[in-house]
């Protein structure tokens, strides 16, 4: 044995693989891939379509059922640009299907019963604000104010504002998700901020 014992080197870890290496093993059938992006981004999706549906158990099953058809048609899933906006698009798409069919079943409901259905659309899409990470940074009482100014925003600034500051989407990525440019994107955040500052005041 040698007077000093030789240093043993430890390879460094394996980087994640990108999603895009894992959307083509999941083309292939590699289970293991699927689940890497389910973990991924399940969460993010999750709280996304809470923002739209209100429902935490309503958004788990939209989200669920996304991944389900993603694996059922693994052999065709094509991905044009990157996995985040493609999910994020697909999880919109789904929430607005969701609630679609809600107001058609609600309205079908109220028109039977000779009832009105504007109040109840209404008081619903009022509803669509989602509890994100950025509300842990700011009291509890504040909280609710800014859930209750962002809800006043035009639907477009409200989603474009949730995917960049909630989901930390970027500004490309969210032109992606909502079919805009991300020249449109940067409007759209400015005038919810400009909006969000109007309504909270100086001293929020």
């Amino acid at each position: 044995m040698t007077r000093h014992a030789r240093a043993v080197h430890c390879p460094d870890p394996a980087p994640d693989p990108s999603d895009a290496s894992l959307v083509e093993r999941v083309r292939l059938g590699d289970a293991s891939a699927f689940e890497q992006i389910f973990r991924r981004y399940y969460e993010s999706l999750w709280r996304f379509a809470i923002g739209y549906v209100s429902s935490p158990d309503v958004a788990r099953d939209l989200v669920h059922d996304l991944f389900s058809h993603i694996w059922e048609h693994r052999h065709a899933w094509a991905v044009q640009g990157a996995v985040a906006p493609y999910l994020f698009r697909a999880a919109r798409n789904r929430a607005l299907n969701h609630l679609r069919h809600e107001r058609t079943v609600l309205k079908w409901r109220e028109e039977a019963a000779g009832a009105r259905s504007e109040d109840a659309v209404e008081s619903a899409i009022l509803r669509q604000v989602e509890r994100g990470p950025v509300e842990t940074m700011i009291a509890a009482d504040d909280a609710t104010v800014l859930r209750r100014a962002v809800a006043t925003l035009p639907e477009r600034q409200r989603e474009a504002l949730r995917l960049r500051w909630f989901d930390g989407l970027t500004n490309p990525e969210v032109a992606a998700v909502l079919g805009v440019s991300v020249k449109a994107v940067e409007s759209l955040l400015v005038r919810a901020f400009a909006a969000l500052r109007q309504h909270l005041g100086p001293s929020r």
